[in-house]
């Protein structure tokens, strides 16, 4: 896990993009409900992304992935797939 300097939890409060952002560089940050933390992306205590093999991939818990869970984790989702290499069926857990 690369820090970059920053502590693994962010004193000042970071958007859910951001939180995406710095899961995608290996950085441990946390917004409201959504948290990356040595390697995996969370969006209310469900992993929405992780990284396998040294690439970043998003789980898709959207409707149009068919695996809905909640309005709130699918706009999180959508922020992990801008910094995700893959996209995978989290039911298949491979892209």
């Amino acid at each position: 896990m690369v820090s970059f300097g920053l502590p693994s939890r962010p004193s000042r409060k970071v958007t859910n993009s951001e939180v995406a952002r710095l899961w995608g560089m290996n950085v441990n940050a946390r917004s409201g409900n959504m948290t990356s933390k040595d390697g995996s992306l969370y969006s209310y205590g469900l992993e929405i992304g992780r990284e396998l093999k040294g690439r970043k991939v998003a789980y898709d818990y959207t409707a149009k992935g068919r695996n809905f869970k909640s309005k709130t984790t699918s706009s999180h989702v959508r922020c992990a797939k801008m910094y995700a290499d893959g996209i995978a069926n989290p039911l298949k857990g491979r892209y």
